[in-house]
């Protein structure tokens, strides 16, 4: 009994949410009916050693969604059995955030961000050329990395930036990085966001992915215009020389930027080949998706999940450093799978709360509502209105996929008399506009933590980029 006592509540942690996932796969690929129970128990179980290490933000909402769930099924009169059956729903997108991150250790060991330091370094730039390079390498690597985006992103190009920008380094960093990255969600296949809008609207990677494509791209353009307005108008960020030169660095950090060449005494860093390769890697990562996707007919959600670990250790073996990922893959789940508390506790309760409503005959009332509101406002209004509305509830403290998973559950495309296309697209856009602005998103929560700001001081930088976007996003609606 006592040595029970001595394992750490992060080892409990892990094992549950890894047993989590690891059933949630067995039970989708081979049909075992005797596994609902098990993995309903263990969502629970989830749930409940995560609330301790959430936030009080998470909590509240983690509460709001069991009770009102545990209301609805009262309602119903169900069982015990048939509450604790309710829950799990969400397990799918779980398993996605679970498992995606070990993406991020061929980068580590690779020494991509070395790279992409390096890359800045070399020669002269103005800071418009920085903040183009820094969206468009964010852009990159939130296609493939998700939200492990940012802090890899961070810690590469920190040091680089700061010899000129000195105390703006963090503002024009992180904005920079995060509008890059929140408009890569919008279409990127390991995006959870997206996986659960396709899920929800049942459409298919493929048949969006263009439009998404382009959206995602147009948001990136709409951000260097913005940045290029504000600059001419107001200046935040000048260099004493308009520049910064690769001699400058070598004068100020010689020695480091030796190290970082050639750590080992053996082979030099190629910046432009270390850039090329995360590209294939990023179209690799495509194909292969899309042709499992015509294959096998999965969704894109539980493609990526299968396939990301051993991709990862793929490119680690070409890479001659596969005992290296195995042992980041070690460290991973002993020291930052337990940190995903919050997703857990938030989106399985979400999970059980959406279950729930649609068991006790709620939610028709809820699909009526958005039937009236989309008759009185007209279709193109209404797909206008869905995305200020996702930001709105995650301005109010709900994170933006458990907005996403409520809101797409009440709304029917063919009571709507909308395509599941456009649906898709109005629902992506609101989250990429909470991933800019919204102080609970994830991107905006992790910026917080590097820099010790709060998440309402963060979401203030990019304001000008998050209407940008939505202009885009409007121009998209209507011409689609």
């Amino acid at each position: 009994m006592s040595a029970f006592r001595k394992i750490p509540w992060s080892t409990v942690r892990s094992v549950v949410f890894i047993t989590s996932v690891i059933v949630y796969l067995v039970f989708t690929f081979f049909h075992f009916q005797m596994l609902e129970p098990l993995l309903s128990v263990l969502a629970v179980m989830a749930i409940l050693i995560s609330i301790p290490k959430s936030g009080k933000s998470a909590i509240t909402f983690t509460l709001l969604f069991l009770g009102g769930g545990t209301w609805f099924l009262w309602q119903t009169g169900a069982s015990v059995f048939e509450y604790i059956l309710s829950f799990g729903d969400m397990l799918y997108l779980l398993s996605l955030f679970a498992i995606v991150p070990v993406l991020a250790i061929p980068i580590k060991i690779g020494r991509y961000s070395e790279a992409i330091q390096l890359f800045l370094e070399r020669k002269k730039r103005s800071d418009t050329q920085y903040y183009g390079f820094i969206t468009v390498i964010s852009f990159l690597m939130g296609s493939f990395l998700s939200l492990a985006t940012v802090p890899i992103m961070y810690h590469s190009i920190k040091n680089s930036v700061e010899k000129w920008a000195g105390k703006q380094t963090n503002k024009f960093v992180l904005s920079s990085i995060i509008h890059g990255y929140a408009v890569s969600v919008a279409w990127a296949p390991v995006s959870g966001v997206l996986g659960v809008v396709l899920t929800i609207t049942k459409v298919e990677w493929q048949n969006i992915m263009l439009p998404l494509w382009g959206i995602s791209i147009g948001g990136l353009g709409a951000s260097w215009l913005i940045y290029l307005v504000i600059r001419r108008l107001g200046p935040r960020f000048r260099l004493a020389d308009g520049g910064v030169g690769h001699s400058d660095v070598m004068k100020e950090g010689e020695s480091e930027i030796a190290v970082a060449l050639e750590p080992d005494g053996a082979h030099a860093i190629h910046p432009t080949m270390k850039m090329v390769q995360i590209v294939w890697a990023i179209a690799l990562l495509i194909v292969l998706v899309l042709t499992l996707n015509k294959i096998f007919l999965l969704s894109i959600v539980l493609i990526v999940t299968v396939i990301a670990l051993p991709f990862a250790y793929g490119w680690s073996i070409l890479l001659k450093k596969g005992s290296h990922f195995v042992k980041g893959t070690s460290s991973y789940v002993k020291d930052q799978l337990p940190a995903m508390s919050e997703q857990f506790a938030i989106f399985l309760s979400a999970g059980f709360f959406v279950r729930a409503l649609n068991e006790s005959g709620y939610h028709h009332y809820v699909h009526q509502c958005f039937v009236e509101l989309n008759h009185g406002l007209g279709g193109p209004a209404f797909l206008i209105l869905l995305p200020l509305l996702t930001l709105s509830f995650a301005l109010a403290g709900v994170h933006p996929i458990a907005v996403i998973t409520l809101l797409g559950e009440s709304l029917n495309p063919v009571l709507l008399g909308l395509s599941p296309e456009l649906l898709t697209i109005a629902l992506t856009g609101g989250a990429v506009l909470t991933f800019l602005i919204g102080p609970f998103s994830g991107t905006i929560g992790v910026v917080s933590s590097l820099i010790g700001k709060s998440p309402f001081h963060v979401a203030g930088w990019s304001v000008w980029q998050a209407l940008g976007f939505f202009l885009v996003l409007v121009i998209a609606l209507l011409a689609y």
